[in-house]
């Protein structure tokens, strides 16, 4: 038997003489080396949950569905294929996994160029001045937060409702001795309703607070709305959908 073991195989006065001969300084060694190759790394502590996050959005924006069909008076396509949007967007984490959500976007004119004169001969009706601009979209929902790589990383997918409205125009026209903005592709009034989203974003926060957020964002969007419906807006084409990509910073208080 070795004399170590003979020690540890000893009385009290045995492991007293072991601890004395070096046995403390081997087990500090042991507590620093464990510390070290700790995955989560203790040395920075954990990471402050951060209530308000404030983000900006911007990107493209599509049509989908049966809107990419719809034609205006003279056959051209009513919508553009894309177009760009830009957002407000402001996130409450109530919990560390769940944030609440609601913001505001919107973005220039999504009708596409075409023959002014085939619209103005079909809006002779029309009594309500048509502004000029794109659909805007209030989503409010929640989305479910997921922190990777010790909260470097913030995966985040959602959903809710959301308010669209849409009154586009891009023709100025007169009308009856009154000037109105128009649709060149053919008929247009202003619509608004209610639909849902479905939100999917990731994002890498930069600096050593990890306040930052520069990352992607994908929506989309599907509401039925409502409205002086003329003939391209028939009863079965009074859902808009729309798919919007971009990009997103963001800033946590």
């Amino acid at each position: 038997m070795s004399p170590q073991m003979s020690a540890h195989a000893g009385g009290p006065e045995q492991l007293a003489t072991f601890l004395e001969g070096g046995g403390v300084v081997s087990l500090r060694w042991t507590a620093l080396a464990a510390l070290l190759l700790c995955p989560a790394g203790l040395a920075q502590g954990p990471v402050p949950l951060r209530k308000i996050v404030v983000e900006l959005n911007g990107g493209i924006q599509q049509p989908q569905g049966p809107m990419r069909a719809w034609r205006g008076t003279d056959g051209a396509a009513l919508f553009r294929s894309q177009s760009g949007w830009f957002g407000f967007g402001l996130g409450i984490r109530a919990a560390r996994y769940l944030q609440f959500d609601v913001g505001f976007e919107g973005g220039p004119s999504v009708i596409a160029p075409g023959s002014p004169q085939g619209a103005v001969s079909n809006q002779e009706k029309i009594e309500d001045r048509i502004p000029d601009g794109g659909p805007l979209f209030v989503p409010f929902g929640v989305r479910i937060v997921l922190p990777l790589a010790s909260e470097r990383v913030i995966i985040g997918l959602g959903g809710g409702g959301s308010f669209l409205t849409s009154a586009d125009a891009n023709v100025d026209a007169e009308i009856g001795g009154q000037k109105l903005k128009v649709c060149a592709s053919g008929p247009c009034v202003s619509r608004r309703g209610f639909g849902g989203y479905a939100l999917a974003r990731m994002e890498y926060l930069v600096g050593r607070e990890r306040r930052v957020g520069i990352g992607i964002v994908g929506r989309f969007t599907r509401a039925k709305l409502h409205g002086s419906f003329l003939p391209v807006f028939n009863g079965s084409r009074d859902h808009d959908q729309w798919l919007q990509l971009g990009g997103t910073v963001s800033i946590r208080f």
